[in-house]
């Protein structure tokens, strides 16, 4: 008798174990995690927060030449002390507790402050991504950029997502519609990754798996400066990941 299917309509609960497992899997990534950081090198300008910084994977592939200053922000102990081993050393850079949803609303010192606020693979893990985006919006000042990078496709939504704790995934136009709802202007948009869209079905909705295979990523890592010059030929219409660009209007 076949198992019955897995109940997707709600996230499981992510422990912090968990989530310090699936990022070191990823880490280890270069040409992936380079490849996704080059779609914001250009947007990076001025005094920059990133949210939900992790243990910086991503953040080692920007281009801190080219700012003024780097706030990177988490909410876990672990995480932070991740990052502060990580960019120690690094004069621009300083590194901050920030819960985007605390109930007190953002620190005076951080408001309305940054020029650039980037927050890759986060967003999914908020309930209320609105409020989140609301807040994102509070922290940059007038003609800031959102840099964006989410789970696209809510078709592609499985076990993989759930056990990670991913609220949804997001299509283009909803993406859009919800940054601007909290007042964004929406500068670009576009989706990445088209390749990873078959993998991602196969483990996540045919084969159910729980959580993201290190030998796969390893396998995937190999694979991506073929796939992401593919893709920069063919441009495909839909990825698994989607890049949003948005921009806090003057005033």
């Amino acid at each position: 008798m076949p198992s019955p299917s897995p109940d997707l309509s709600q996230p499981n609960e992510f422990t912090e174990k968990m989530l310090l497992d699936s990022l070191t899997a990823i880490d280890g990534c270069r040409n992936y995690n380079s490849w996704l950081a080059s779609h914001f090198l250009s947007w990076l300008r001025g005094d920059v927060i990133e949210i939900g910084s992790g243990i910086g994977s991503l953040a080692q592939y920007y281009d801190l030449a080219a700012v003024n200053s780097a706030c990177l922000t988490d909410i876990s102990a672990s995480m932070l002390g991740r990052l502060e081993s990580r960019f120690a050393s690094h004069p621009k850079c300083r590194i901050r507790e920030l819960d985007i949803l605390m109930p007190s609303g953002l620190p005076d010192d951080m408001r309305s402050g940054f020029d650039c606020l980037i927050c890759l693979n986060v967003l999914e893990h908020i309930d209320d991504d609105g409020q989140a985006l609301a807040r994102m919006y509070d922290l940059l000042k007038p003609e800031g950029r959102l840099l964006l990078l989410v789970p696209a496709l809510p078709f592609l939504y499985g076990s993989i997502d759930k056990a990670a704790g991913h609220y949804r995934r997001y299509a283009r136009r909803g993406m859009a519609d919800l940054a601007g709802s909290v007042g964004f202007v929406t500068e670009n948009s576009y989706y990445v990754n088209f390749f990873g869209i078959f993998t991602w079905i196969l483990s996540s909705r045919i084969l159910r798996r729980q959580n993201i295979s290190v030998a796969g990523c390893r396998v995937l890592d190999r694979l991506v400066p073929v796939l992401r010059f593919m893709e920069s030929w063919l441009h495909p219409p839909i990825g698994q990941s989607l890049v949003y660009i948005g921009r806090k209007p003057a005033g």
